[in-house]
């Protein structure tokens, strides 16, 4: 693994964005994606986001049903690459981060999203 493609972006809501969002990730062939304001929910499978050629890890934001649906993070990853969840503790973001496993070195790759308050 010498050059890994990241992708970034806040999407503010990702179920209005699904049929774009599916078209240019398959396009650009991105090793890693993450995206914060996913707005995602965990009725809403890992197949309706994202082609199976990646692992999804998410962390979707649980919130009162008074409040507007907001939040939420994932990471995407090429299921080519060796990855696995890393921890972080800090309660007070939404926060995500995955270990890349590479034949000379690891890296940590992290979506981290600061919610206004």
């Amino acid at each position: 693994m010498d050059v890994v493609q990241l992708y970034y972006q806040n999407v503010r809501g990702l179920r209005t964005k699904l049929c774009a969002f599916q078209t240019a990730t398959a396009a650009n062939q991105f090793d890693i994606v993450c995206i914060t304001e996913s707005r995602l929910h965990s009725s809403i499978r890992d197949s309706e986001v994202i082609n199976s050629t990646y692992n999804i890890y998410r962390k979707d934001r649980i919130s009162q049903a008074s409040e507007q649906m907001s939040g939420g993070i994932f990471i995407a990853c090429k299921r080519y690459l060796h990855t696995e969840p890393s921890s972080i503790a800090n309660n007070d973001l939404e926060q995500i981060f995955i270990r890349v496993k590479g034949a000379s070195r690891d890296i940590i790759i992290g979506c981290v999203y600061i919610p206004p308050k």
